[in-house]
């Protein structure tokens, strides 16, 4: 428990104001329930820090108690001091720190395999043949999964309730097979579509153990959820990363994703889906999946906008709205010139809108304009 476990009372009434808003977003399951993120994506991110410290540091050093303990001082320093400005931005933002060390970190904890760390990424393509994946293993001695059982401990030893842990960050077992596989996988599909069951099989199976292995490593005491990229979710949740539901078709979806990833599901609490614009064909899919609480959506490079697509596009609009009356959807990266034209759309739906700024007293026009049309208040 934090030494100064008062440092941040003045904010935990705002905080648990919060909390009630996502858990009445969550429970009410209404057209017209929209929460609104004003603030900067992640502004002192977890992931981002863990990433650059990997860099500047070999895995087998940074997992040393002493360096892990260092880090997370550090990091809950700069964490906690800028609270002030978190919360002078008003919205429905709540204080996240997902343990991810980037996408190469999850293959690494998978296969053993030793990823690229540089520029602050931790990449990973590991391109296995069939008779490697074979030999693959759930291994709790592998450095890339005690990075993350030793972070959580580090974390939960000085958590004061002031802020949400994500413990893990999974890949659906179709991103994580890619992950494993490369791009072959997609040749696969059709010339060996029995080996790629099988490794999706596989890749479920040890999202399920690792959460079962972080559960039995860490004491999490906190009771009332956890949470993602200023978001609640309730306790138990998972996060995975959908990329690879882009690549592939609609007829492919039921055959290759959604099996898996309702399995996964179904061994947690469900889980947030992040998904991006290039897979907005499967956006109807992903949020009739079984377990699916939250779809994230998030604009890709050199791709087109889905927020304009929405707004100029009504039978885009029609589609994204449907969906997310299966299960919300998290809109990233709304820009607030858009905002007027998007909320008479929104609002026939379930969302919560990232709408980021560094001014204030922008933040309240957000936030002023999304609650007008909101039927949270």
């Amino acid at each position: 428990m934090c030494a100064d476990r008062n440092v941040n009372s003045k904010f935990r009434r705002e905080l648990d104001r919060r909390i009630e808003r996502h858990r009445a977003f969550h429970d009410r399951n209404e057209p017209g329930d929209l929460l609104v993120l004003p603030n900067p994506w992640s502004k002192v991110n977890l992931a981002r820090h863990l990433a650059q410290r990997l860099c500047e540091v070999p895995i087998g050093d940074f997992i040393k108690q002493e360096s892990i303990n260092a880090f997370t001082v550090d990091f809950l320093a700069e964490f906690h001091g800028d609270l002030e400005d978190f919360y002078s931005i008003p919205g429905d933002a709540v204080p996240t720190a997902p343990v991810f060390p980037h996408i190469g970190a999850i293959t690494a904890a998978m296969t053993g395999l030793t990823p690229q760390c540089e520029n602050g990424t931790v990449a990973l393509d590991a391109k296995l043949s069939w008779d490697q994946i074979d030999s693959l293993i759930f291994d709790a001695d592998n450095p890339w999964v005690q990075l993350a059982v030793r972070v959580n401990q580090a974390l939960w030893r000085r958590w004061d309730g002031d802020f949400f842990i994500m413990p893990y960050f999974h890949r659906t077992p179709l991103d994580a097979a890619q992950g494993i596989r490369g791009a072959a996988m997609f040749t696969d599909m059709y010339d060996s579509p029995d080996r790629v069951h099988a490794l999706l099989d596989w890749c479920t199976e040890w999202a399920i153990q690792m959460e079962a292995f972080l559960a039995n490593h860490v004491d999490s005491s906190d009771e009332r959820g956890c949470g993602i990229w200023n978001c609640w979710l309730p306790k138990g949740a998972v996060v995975v990363n959908g990329d690879a539901v882009g690549m592939i078709s609609r007829q492919m979806h039921p055959v290759f994703e959604e099996p898996y990833t309702r399995r996964f599901f179904a061994a947690t609490a469900g889980g947030l889906f992040h998904n991006h614009s290039i897979g907005m064909h499967q956006v109807d899919l992903i949020a009739g999946t079984a377990g699916v609480i939250l779809q994230e959506i998030m604009p890709d490079p050199n791709r087109p906008d889905p927020i304009k697509g929405m707004i100029s596009d009504s039978a885009v609009s029609e589609r994204v709205v449907a969906a997310s009356l299966l299960s919300p959807i998290r809109l990233d990266g709304v820009h607030s010139g858009d905002l007027e034209a998007l909320l008479p759309i929104v609002k026939r739906g379930r969302f919560i809108l990232c709408v980021p700024t560094q001014d204030p007293d922008e933040a309240q026009t957000i936030v002023d304009l999304v609650r007008a049309e909101s039927n949270l208040k």
